[in-house]
């Protein structure tokens, strides 16, 4: 439903602020666009992007893996503190994936997530092969 991508070396930071992104599923023609194919149905984040993504319900979404969020970090400069996500009072409900990470699901280079607590996420996402929400998370 709504893809983000930026493989330059500029670093972004959209937000993404009051939406109800539902029902977004698998589509194969996405791999010949550049994307992944089935993965993040919902929001898919990929490169130096620090995301801002509050007061959203994120729901019904159907893919691959991160069937509702799927945050790929810096995946060509490797440098974890271009990828730094703000979640803050998200609804994550209903959603599946046929791989790993169900609700969310953040991964390679993907640095902490600057402002997070478990009270911020109401996930009850399902994941076949795995639990419903998967962190990479960095220490300093």
């Amino acid at each position: 439903v709504i893809r983000i991508t930026n493989d330059d070396y500029s670093q972004i930071t959209p937000q993404i602020i009051g939406f109800n992104i539902k029902n977004g599923a698998y589509d194969s023609n996405l791999g010949n666009q550049g994307y992944y194919e089935g993965n993040g149905s919902g929001i898919f984040i990929r490169g130096r992007i620090s995301s801002i993504i509050k007061h959203c319900d994120i729901n019904n979404n159907n893919s691959y893996s991160g069937g509702g969020i799927y945050i790929e970090g810096d995946h060509i400069w490797n440098d974890p503190l271009a990828s730094q996500s703000i979640f803050e009072h998200l609804t994550v409900r209903n959603n599946y994936c046929s791989y790993n990470g169900g609700g969310i699901k953040i991964s390679n280079y993907s640095s902490e997530l600057k402002s997070f607590s478990t009270s911020d996420i109401k996930t009850k996402s399902i994941a076949s092969l795995c639990v419903g929400v998967i962190f990479r998370i960095v220490s300093n």
